[in-house]
């Protein structure tokens, strides 16, 4: 199983009348151990976007590269990272868990659409201090629309949160993903297994 990790420095502007702010990010570092990645993928990549005290993150522009593809990727990514900050409609005690589902549809081509349900359990375990730490599990359904395939994709997750009350955002978000793919072509049914890890952290600088 590859891994990746890398690294984002983040600008914020003061609040606007609006009650949202101006967000600048870029990319400072990257690894993978995936051998057939040769080139860092954001270098020079810079992301201009704005955003709530929720840190919920819409994309104005990414600048860096031309390649479109990527920065639809890019920015589906970012605002679905954003989205899953935990936002509980009442006060929880530990024990106590609440359901969050969020909706994805991502253009694969122009003729092609993704569309994924991504539903997420949180389960509050304790709260130390300002942290609040999560258990979270995650079922994902996904298919292709239209496809001249019969294309189904589903997954299911097991994580952490540790979440930053005072400042409404993820210290730290870790999932252990199993996806599986099932596709027919003709009278040929074609099914694969991926099992991956993810972890990002975030770091709150003055």
């Amino acid at each position: 199983t590859a891994s990746t990790s890398y690294s984002a420095r983040m600008h914020t502007s003061d609040l606007m009348p609006n009650k949202r702010f101006h967000i600048v990010s870029e990319f400072v570092a990257f690894q993978t151990s995936d051998t057939s990645v040769v080139e860092n993928p954001l270098q020079g990549i810079t992301v201009y976007a704005t955003g709530d005290r929720d840190l919920h993150i819409d994309i104005d522009s990414i600048t860096g590269t031309t390649n479109e593809e990527f920065i639809q990727s890019l920015t589906k990514g970012m605002e679905t990272l954003s989205s899953q900050n935990v936002y509980p409609d009442e006060k929880l005690k530990p024990g106590e868990s609440f359901e969050k589902v969020t909706p994805i549809t991502y253009p694969v081509t122009p003729d092609i659409t993704m569309e994924m349900n991504l539903v997420t359990t949180y389960r509050l375990v304790s709260v130390e201090g300002e942290l609040a730490n999560f258990d979270i599990d995650q079922v994902i359904q996904m298919t292709l629309h239209p496809s001249e395939h019969d294309f189904h994709v589903t997954g299911y997750g097991k994580g952490k949160i540790i979440f930053d009350l005072e400042n409404k955002t993820n210290r730290v978000f870790e999932t252990n993903l199993d996806m599986n793919f099932a596709y027919s072509i003709q009278d040929i049914m074609i099914s694969a297994n991926s099992l991956s890890y993810s972890k990002t952290e975030t770091t709150i600088e003055q």
